[in-house]
This record gives structure tokens, sequence and C-alpha cells, in this order.
């Protein structure tokens, strides 16, 4: 199965041309702010990451000012998924994540003056990235089996960073069971490694195989029993019963709160979303926005769910659209 590629128009070429020419070359690509591994991070890279995100908790949500500008994000997700709102689950999920995503972004920059602040992504088929990342410094390790789970190392540990108040407390989000040996609890974030259903974490096979077999964006009937065969957005989202759980595996394998519909929650969260939305721009790249659903209640051109009028197609060209690219 093969797609067509967008073409540009001949006008759209000399622009191209003449940019270049002006900003010398390759100059304008390399000044877009980069979302970078997180594995990589220099350790001034990773504080001011986590001083950010500590300050989000204090500042007032530019959305929705009632609400941190962290919380905002939480509160945002819950309702999304219990709204059936097509965030999840449906054609709309990676678009409206990447919105998601942007707005994060620019509260991330808002709270810590700098510009050009961009979230890094975790490449969970690098074995190392979860020490790198799990550590001390950063977003903290594993919840403590003696403790109910709470994480209690790093910036993010229990009390240290609170719960948003739209929290949810069942783990459903994701497998519709209830762990009863894991009770969430509202005092603090809670992980709990590889502990749920042995759901290892997506590996290098299934991103070359989301990379390198043609599928088109999603197929009907556009949710969660779409055939992954088919459904790019159904393989890389792994709603259950897919049988292939990219995304959906790293919410389990991460456990307890990142389980939920309140996950944002657990700032691993946004690392982990920067690299499905990565992951799509590498798809869009090789096979382009022209198997999105055009008709029907999943169009291109319908708005998204809590974000005014973005639509799909307003998301399709990430630079364009969020100002960053990968690196």
């Amino acid at each position: 199965m093969a797609f067509s590629r967008p073409v540009k128009t001949m006008a759209a070429l000399v622009l191209a041309f003449l940019l270049g020419s002006c900003s010398g070359g390759n100059d304008s690509v390399s000044s877009v702010p980069q979302r970078k591994n997180a594995a990589t991070l220099s350790s001034a890279e990773r504080a001011e990451f986590v001083a950010t995100l500590l300050r989000m908790k204090t500042l007032p949500s530019q959305f929705e000012p009632a609400l941190s500008a962290y919380d905002y994000f939480v509160d945002l997700h819950v309702r999304a998924f219990a709204g059936h709102s097509g965030a999840h689950m449906a054609p709309g999920f990676l678009p409206w994540h990447r919105e998601f995503l942007r707005r994060f972004e620019a509260e991330m920059r808002r709270a810590s003056g700098n510009l050009r602040l961009t979230l890094p992504y975790w490449d969970w088929t690098d074995s190392s990235s979860v020490a790198a990342i799990f550590s001390d410094d950063f977003l903290g390790g594993n919840g403590d089996a003696t403790q109910s789970w709470f994480v209690t190392s790093g910036p993010f540990r229990k009390g240290n960073w609170p719960m948003a108040a739209n929290y949810d407390n069942t783990d459903d989000e994701f497998d519709d069971q209830i762990d009863a040996d894991t009770p969430l609890l509202r005092d603090g974030l809670q992980r709990r490694f590889n502990q749920n259903y042995n759901v290892p974490l997506p590996n290098a096979l299934q991103v070359a195989s989301l990379l390198d077999v043609a599928r088109r964006y999603d197929a009907a009937p556009y949710d969660m029993f779409a055939d992954p065969r088919q459904s790019m957005r159904n393989y890389l989202e792994g709603s259950w019963p897919s049988g292939s759980a990219m995304h959906n595996a790293v919410h389990v394998w991460v456990g307890a709160q990142m389980q939920t519909a309140s996950s944002p929650n657990d700032p691993v969260f946004f690392l982990h979303h920067a690299n499905i939305d990565r992951l799509w721009s590498l798809w869009q790249a090789r096979y382009g926005n022209d198997s999105y659903p055009a008709d029907g209640s999943h169009n291109d051109l319908e708005p998204l769910f809590q974000f005014g009028q973005v639509t799909p197609r307003q998301t399709f060209d990430l630079q364009q659209h969020s100002g960053v690219r990968y690196e």
C-alpha cells in the first residue's frame, strides 16, 4: 500500500529557495528550537526543566487562572478522557496531544522566561534511558514498595509535588482493572515500574514496523478496534485489544498514576508524549497526511476538544504549528 506524498507548488519551491538563500541555507532550520532526547540533556538543562515544572505549580494558568499552569493540563486530560472527546482511541489522538504539548510548552516558556525552552522526549527503545530519566536530579525514581509506591526521591517526591485537584484514583484508563494491592492516593506521586501484567517498554522492532509498514493513518471503525495492521494511529496508540501497545504500554509500565486519566500528574507523561509526537512526525515525513480521515465525525477539519477552532489539519506541520523540531 503506498500513499502519495504532498507535492509543493512551483511558487512554494521558489519561496523556499529564496528563504534558504537569504538565511544561509540550513540556518533557518537550525534556529528552530529542538526537542532533545531526555537521556542526553546536560545537568543545566535537567535543572532548568525541573525548576520550570515546580514553578508552573505555583503560577496561575493563562488558559484557566483558577488552576495552576501545571494542573490545568491534568484537569484537561481528565475531562478529555472522560468525555469520549476523540482525544483518545480515535483519529484525533495524535493531533489533540500535539496541541496539548504546544500549550504546555508555552506555559513552560512563560514560567521560565526562556522563550526557546522545549520539552525533552523519552526514547523508550534506549535501554539506558530509564536510569538517565528516573534519576534523583531529574524525575526521581520508582515508587517505594514499602510506602504504598510513593515516589520518595527527586524533586517530584511525596511532600514536594502535590497532585492536581481533578485526580483520578482508578487505574482504568488502559486496562479496565483495578490493582487492589496498589491503591491510588492523592497524597503524592506514585509509580510502580513493570509490576502490572509484565508489559515491556516498546522496542526498536516496533518502531521500525511503525515506519516501514505502509498503513493508512487510521482505519474503520476509527476507535480502539481499528486493525493495527491497517491503522497507524492504533498501532502507535495501542488501544486494547489492538495487539500492539506502544503508547499504552509505557503508561502501564510506569504504572500507578500513569495508568489513570490524570496521568499528567507524573511529569514523565510529557516526555512520553513528546516521543509519541516525534514518531508521528517521522511517519508524516515518510507518508504525508493524505490518509487522515476526510469525512465523518473524525475528519481533519473537526475542531479538537477544548482547543477552540484548532483542527487536526492545523497541527499537521509540526514546525509551523508547534514552532519546534526534533533532535
